[in-house]
């Protein structure tokens, strides 16, 4: 929908089984649909954007092989949001991989040798922890939609890889409230 605060446009876009690259995601299609026609629709509708801060991307690096302290100190000083697996020093996997293009703010998951732990991952999208649960081979499995409310395996607790990880979804609140669901019109 756009603008934000007084939506006058709503659009819906859907790829049937996208062909991805290694370093895509599926969101990655629809923006290329999605932005330049809502951009043409605004224009034409003769909606100014509001000031919107720019966000840089980068292409990550390899940060296998270096110290977790230095990768951390220089992921962080770009605007990203680290979180490390692992109880080592050295850098042993990271995800995304190095090439793939991240905006500031993202999240980047580096494993170390060593122990893994699991993180608090309450609020994290699915698209996150599918970068964890890729880095520390787990098996993971979801439920819902939105963000993680749940986790069945306890922050803090040791972790091996092939593990079963089941997280819940869920919508934060007062999203969706107005969507009827089968329970509402029955």
């Amino acid at each position: 929908m756009a603008p934000k605060d007084d939506p006058q446009l709503v659009m819906y876009v859907a790829v049937k089984q996208p062909k991805l690259g290694v370093s895509y995601v599926g969101a990655d299609p629809l923006s290329e649909i999605f932005n330049p026609v809502m951009q043409n629709s605004l224009q034409y509708l003769n909606i100014k954007p509001s000031e919107v801060k720019k966000q840089k991307a980068n292409k990550i690096v390899d940060y296998t092989n270096q110290t977790e302290s230095s990768a951390v100190k220089e992921l962080k000083e770009l605007g990203y949001d680290v979180s490390t697996i692992g109880s080592g020093r050295k850098v042993l996997d990271q995800s995304p991989k190095a090439g793939s293009i991240l905006l500031q703010g993202e999240k980047i998951i580096l494993r170390t040798e060593g122990e893994m732990e699991v993180p608090d991952m309450k609020g994290w999208s699915l698209r996150d922890v599918m970068k964890l649960a890729k880095v520390a081979k787990l098996d993971l499995k979801t439920k819902g939609t939105g963000y993680v409310s749940k986790q069945s395996l306890e922050a803090g607790k040791k972790v091996n890889e092939g593990e079963t990880f089941n997280i819940e979804l869920s919508q934060p609140d007062g999203a969706g409230e107005d969507i009827p669901t089968k329970e509402k019109t029955e």
